[in-house]
């Protein structure tokens, strides 16, 4: 009987400790980072994994993805998020921040 008292208390602990955990806090641990003005070079230093979209002489298009997951069952993710950002460099400074322009809004505006 004590084991099984264990068992639920471990459980509900472990319930209560993964719906404590907020996916919108890795987003906003990343933009904490980050400021507009900030040079290429202190962008990299600050904000890790980030992925190169496009170079050309006018801009530069880095894209960062931020993945959360909030609940676990036998190892596997029962809800996962996906944050997306877009930071745009001109001049070797930052200018721009944004989560990207999807093909369904984008197909709006032409409309």
């Amino acid at each position: 009987m004590k084991k099984l008292h264990l068992i639920i208390l471990i459980s509900i602990s472990t319930l209560i400790l993964s719906c404590a955990a907020n996916p919108a806090r890795n987003i906003a641990k990343t933009m904490d980072k980050v400021y507009i003005g900030m040079s290429i070079s202190e962008f990299k230093e600050k904000i890790e994994k980030e992925e190169l979209v496009e170079m050309n002489v006018k801009v530069t298009i880095f894209k960062k993805v931020i993945q959360s997951y909030n609940h676990y069952a036998y190892g596997l993710p029962l809800l996962e998020r996906t944050d997306i950002r877009f930071f745009y460099f001109e001049n070797n400074k930052l200018v721009k921040v944004d989560e990207g322009e999807r093909a369904v809004d984008y197909r709006v505006k032409i409309d």
